[in-house]
């Protein structure tokens, strides 16, 4: 989702050269509206699953969920546009072809889905969303304060984009059934205590793809926890999909890591499954990222320079020393030890604690390798979602269950 702004502000920029603010958020904006209905379409093709609702619990992770999947069509679409217009010989022309074609499919495609759309059948049992009960309204007071604040800043549709982020994680976390109190204070520290957006999507910056790697390895953790836990196949698909997407931007170590930790941390049961949607997705993306080439860093990450940039104020506030103290703490606290169920009782998510755990390891080695092509501000983006996912898995207590 962060890439998606980054995405656009790189096309956008051409037209607008010294935009002002709001003019500016307000081309990011439309921008994130048509990127967010085709991730709505894209979204209902999925198999069943509880995301995608559209009542008052569910909205906010339906539209947050398509921003991302429309993000990752537009990477797509972006990466035809540029192989077209370099194999035409005339590039107004095979602009124009890049662009009709795909928006030709997309009308089909909602077609297709209007005409056979299921009608008004709803689940019969559908499974429970976890709110945040009485948090609900001091936690949208303080986000819609902090949004209103950042309104008035150029980083806006970015910060905006990170709150959707953050939104996602909590979602993951609520499926884990931690408690709504710690939910709430979790997605709050994400939003204001650390927004590394601003930096990261300005011009003189240049990390668009790092970005796209840190929003797709995101979006994958938070849907490996309903994956593992309730057997969601839409969740299932949707970590495929998000873990997959580093084929976009040309070879990279990380493409690995989330795949083998999808397939590897599943229960024999799911495994077929998440081998072929691991898989599908995997081939599609590498052939649509086909002709893309990213620089490889060709040296170790260096841990100096590492510790300094995430002990930065200016670009990270106390975001890093924050989740790593949970971290700690929560990994001293957190029973990792099976105990048999007691009826009444809530299941601890051990095996998605191990499987986030797994996750972060084997990206801080995939980022150290000579072979990636992360730097260390890139890198510390990249960890930065799952580290704050694995610290909220670890540290927020789980839900009460009603007397």
């Amino acid at each position: 989702m962060l890439a998606h702004v980054a995405l656009a502000a790189r096309g956008f920029h051409a037209l607008y050269a010294r935009p002002s603010e709001w003019s500016q958020n307000l081309v990011w904006l439309a921008a994130a509206l048509g990127i967010a209905l085709v991730g709505r379409l894209m979204l209902s093709f999925l198999p069943p699953g509880p995301t995608g609702a559209h009542d008052g619990r569910g909205r906010v992770e339906t539209w947050a969920l398509s921003l991302a999947l429309g993000w990752l069509a537009s990477c797509f679409l972006a990466l035809q546009d540029v192989r077209v217009s370099f194999a035409a010989a005339d590039p107004g022309g095979a602009r124009a072809l890049a662009y009709a074609l795909p928006a030709v499919l997309l009308a089909l495609a909602a077609f297709a889905r209007w005409i056979t759309l299921p009608g008004a059948m709803v689940p019969r049992h559908e499974v429970e969303r976890a709110g945040f009960g009485a948090w609900r309204a001091p936690l949208v007071l303080a986000l819609g304060a902090w949004l209103a604040y950042a309104a008035f800043t150029r980083a806006f549709v970015a910060a905006l984009a990170w709150l959707a982020l953050g939104v996602l994680l909590e979602r993951a976390l609520a499926r884990a059934r931690r408690a709504p109190a710690g939910r709430a204070l979790f997605l709050l520290a994400f939003a204001g205590l650390g927004n590394p957006a601003g930096a990261l999507l300005s011009e003189d910056y240049g990390l668009v793809d790092e970005v796209a790697l840190a929003a797709a390895l995101a979006c994958g953790a938070a849907y490996l926890v309903p994956w593992l836990r309730r057997a969601d196949k839409r969740a299932g698909v949707l970590a495929a999909l998000f873990f997959a997407a580093p084929w976009l931007f040309g070879w990279d170590p990380i493409a690995l890591v989330g795949p083998i930790v999808l397939v590897a941390a599943s229960h024999p049961r799911q495994r077929r499954f998440a081998i072929v949607a691991s898989a599908s997705a995997a081939l599609a993306f590498f052939a649509g990222g086909l002709w893309s080439h990213g620089l490889e860093r060709g040296r170790l990450l260096l841990g100096r320079e590492l510790a300094g940039d995430a002990l930065d104020v200016e670009r990270w506030g106390l975001a890093w020393p924050i989740v790593l103290v949970a971290l700690l703490v929560g990994a001293a606290s957190f029973p990792w030890r099976g105990s048999a169920w007691q009826s009444g009782a809530i299941e601890e998510p051990r095996r998605e604690a191990l499987a986030l755990a797994a996750l972060v390891a084997l990206t801080a080695l995939a980022l150290a390798c000579p072979g990636s092509r992360a730097l260390e501000p890139a890198a510390l983006v990249i960890l930065f979602p799952p580290c704050a996912l694995l610290a909220g898995m670890l540290a927020i207590p789980p839900e009460r269950v009603p007397g």
